[in-house]
């Protein structure tokens, strides 16, 4: 019965062929079940992947708000290096107005829309590089008829704040230009404070041209738009339409945004020509302005619609495909079961699918660029350690360069008085017993050995000033020849060898240093003494050529090796000796020698034949013209005996000193600490004081503040006392009141110059 059943239902089937579903609907229903699933897994990896980008866009537009800022910043700060430049210079300290005035055109010389200028806590400008040195300029805080202008609150907020500020765009008074992009100008203003207080402002304007010109070299596309807007909400600068745009007010989406406490952000909004556009602004921490970098958003919003547009026919290429996939599927399967059906043999023996065995070539490309990212990161990291390890080495270094100079300032300090109790007692025998021979050649080695100490002190603190640039040079015209008269005179060689010395040449005019330069000779001339026979002839020459002056010391000693002509001016750097150094010294004179002369924008070489042939030192420094002869008015005397008061804490020193000014024929009393310096002072009203810095308890800088601020006091001449040459405490104590600062051991010439003074 059921075998029947079955054959009936076989029967109905084959009676009845079309009522199943056929392949090819089959195959439609599988591309459909298929399909709509991944349109739809698509269309949420669609919106993923448009939040992304647009994340990704607004972060590139803030990228680019950001280096534009950095790029502002950049040349703002430049333009403020140039003025504290200006204010660190000596010049200031000077009073020089005009030599700044020249420093300061110098400056910006490459900056055709950039001036400087200078003014005091009047509001009178001191100098504008724009103008002539010397032209009456307005002052600041008013106008031309003397009214106030709102200006004046910014500027009087720096001399009241006594910091830097970086102004919003104002008008510029001084401007010629009519167009509105140059009647406006920028500035950064830095104070400079003498005593506690604004003395004086320097400030640096430039015109927002210069900041135009900025912003379109970080434009990257047509119709974008970079704006610097000021805290006030005026555009500083614009890419596009700068001669419209500059100084009106920002766009009021703008403005909006640039209320909020962030620093940053990406907004939708209008700009000021009425087009939508997507903007991202940054505000700068140095200037507390903000860069806004804006771009239409059919432009901004291009990327996102390709993006679809894209994905769309992706997915309808995506379904187009698998229709088609499923047309040729019906068209190699459906029709073999057809032929099947019509041919049983041909179906029985049926045909196997063979799928070609793919490979995916991109991810093999992404693994191999993965392994080379690796390999090049861990090279990347192994560089990094190896300049960690360099830094290191260099700080350590540095630390130990510093740890040297303190000591070699330290020992020279404690050297100095000592070696002026020695000198003075060397006097004081002299002259005591000037015609006991026994005690001239022990007085004359005293002398001589302790200023040579008192010279390699002083070459080891002139190095380690000139090498870390804090050597001050006093700049005027100083005749060569005269100088090398001066010094040759003054040498204390012996009078038998004094012949060796041969002078040739004419005058050569140089604006320097005429003690730095003389110590340059003296240095040339130790060396080629220190190196030459005892009859050996030095012959120096001072000449011009090719505008620079000639200074040139030449010798017949023992000549320098070819190897140490490259090294012989670096410091510690001598030529081999024999165990007995007679030549002695420290190897610092040439160094110190080289660091002068490039200090007065010069240069020194050497050359020479070979050993024993001598060698010739040749000094080159840009000549300049004669300087005016001037006559002097000081009025000096010589044989007036003084009463001094000597206010010193070292026992040795103090009492050395006081005999050496006895024996000149000065009554002469004595103090040891500050305290008692002051109650001896307002006892014996001496004619001058010698007064130590250096003092215990109270030292001399606030007792020469006491003795000014007394009336009675105030009439007696103080004379500082001090190891230390520094040139910050030299003014230090000029500022306290002492008329003189004489740097220990001082020389019984000296103390004879100062005891000779006579106020007019």
């Amino acid at each position: 019965m059921a075998a029947h059943t079955n054959t009936e239902l076989s029967d109905a089937q084959a009676l009845h062929p079309s009522s199943g579903i056929s392949l090819k609907h089959h195959l439609l229903r599988l591309v459909g079940f298929a399909v709509v699933p991944i349109v739809l897994l698509t269309l949420v990896l669609l919106g993923y992947l448009v939040s992304i980008q647009r994340d990704s866009m607004r972060q590139a537009i803030l990228e680019k708000a950001r280096l534009a800022s950095v790029a502002i910043d950049r040349e703002l700060a430049a333009a403020a290096a140039i003025v504290n430049t200006i204010a660190e210079s000596p010049l200031v300290d000077d009073g020089d107005f005009f030599r700044i005035y020249e420093f300061a055109q110098r400056s910006v010389v490459r900056r055709p829309n950039t001036r400087i200028l200078m003014i005091d806590a009047n509001g009178t400008q001191l100098f504008d590089t724009s103008q002539k040195f010397g032209v009456p300029l307005q002052n600041v805080f008013s106008d031309a008829s003397g009214n106030s202008v709102p200006a004046q609150a910014s500027w009087r907020e720096v001399f009241r704040s006594a910091k830097p500020q970086y102004s919003d765009l104002v008008a510029d008074t001084a401007a010629t230009d009519m167009s509105s992009i140059n009647r406006s100008n920028i500035s950064y203003r830095m104070p400079i404070l003498r005593f506690g207080r604004v003395q004086y402002v320097l400030a640096i304007i430039f015109a927002p041209s210069d900041l135009t010109n900025l912003l379109k070299l970080q434009q990257s596309e047509d119709r974008e738009l970079i704006a610097l807007v000021d805290r006030g909400g005026l555009i500083v600068a614009r890419n596009v339409g700068a001669e419209r745009y500059v100084g009106q007010p920002a766009s009021a989406s703008l403005l909006a945004s640039m209320q909020l406490v962030a620093d940053r952000g990406v907004n939708r909004g209008e700009a000021l020509g009425g087009e939508e556009v997507l903007y991202a602004y940054r505000r700068s921490a140095l200037t507390g302005w903000t860069v806004a970098v804006a771009a239409p958003v059919s432009l901004a919003y291009a990327p996102l619609r390709g993006s679809i547009a894209g994905w769309g026919t992706l997915v309808l290429g995506l379904i187009a495909l698998a229709v088609w996939l499923a047309r040729r599927t019906w068209k190699e399967v459906g029709t073999p079961l057809i032929a099947l059906a019509n041919n049983a043999g041909a179906f029985e023996r049926g045909e196997s699918v063979l799928l070609p065995n793919s490979r995916i070539r991109e991810v093999q490309n992404c693994s191999r660029a993965w392994t080379i990212a690796i390999q090049a990161e861990k090279a990347r990291r192994v560089q990094e350690q190896l300049r960690l390890v360099a830094e290191a080495r260099r700080q350590e270094s540095e630390r130990v360069s510093h740890e040297k100079d303190r000591l070699l300032a330290a020992l020279s300090h404690e050297l100095r008085n000592p070696l002026g109790a020695i000198a003075n007692s060397a006097y004081i025998l002299e002259r005591i017993a000037p015609d006991e021979e026994r005690l001239k050649a022990p007085i004359a080695i005293i002398r001589r050995q302790s200023e040579h100490l008192c010279r390699l002190i002083e070459d080891m603190l002139d190095l380690a000033r000139a090498t870390f640039g804090k050597m001050p040079i006093e700049r005027r015209p100083v005749d060569l020849m005269s100088i090398v008269r001066e010094t040759v005179s003054a040498y204390d060689f012996g009078t038998d060898r004094q012949s060796r010395i041969e002078v040739s040449g004419l005058s050569a005019w140089v604006e320097g240093d005429a003690t730095r330069l003389g110590q340059v000779l003296r240095n040339l001339l130790d060396n080629a003494l220190k190196f030459s026979p005892q009859n050996g002839k030095i012959h120096i020459h001072v000449s011009t050529e090719g505008g620079e002056a000639l200074l040139i010391v030449s010798d017949q000693g023992t000549g320098i090796p070819a190897a140490m002509i490259d090294r012989l001016f670096d410091a510690f750097v001598q030529n081999e000796q024999t165990l007995a150094r007679t030549q002695g010294g420290l190897g610092l004179g040439l160094a110190l020698v080289r660091e002068i002369v490039e200090m007065h924008g010069g240069s020194v070489s050497v050359a020479s034949p070979g050993e024993n042939q001598g060698a010739a030192f040749t000094v080159r420094i840009k000549s300049c013209a004669q300087a005016p002869t001037v006559v002097s008015a000081a009025v000096r005397e010589t044989s007036t005996n003084r009463c001094i008061l000597i206010i010193e804490d070292q026992n040795d020193a103090r009492i050395s000193l006081q005999r050496l000014l006895e024996e000149m024929g000065h009554l002469v009393y004595s103090a040891s600490d500050g305290l008692d310096g002051i109650e001896r002072l307002s006892a014996l009203m001496p004619d001058l004081a010698l007064v130590d810095i250096g003092l215990p308890g109270l030292d001399g800088l606030a007792l020469a503040r006491r003795v000014r601020e007394n009336q009675i006091l105030s009439k007696v001449r103080l004379i500082a006392l001090t190891g230390y040459s520094e040139a910050a405490l030299r003014q230090e104590a000029l500022s306290a009141g002492f008329a003189q600062v004489l740097l220990k051991p001082v020389r019984p010439e000296e103390l004879q110059k100062v005891l000779a003074y006579k106020s007019t």
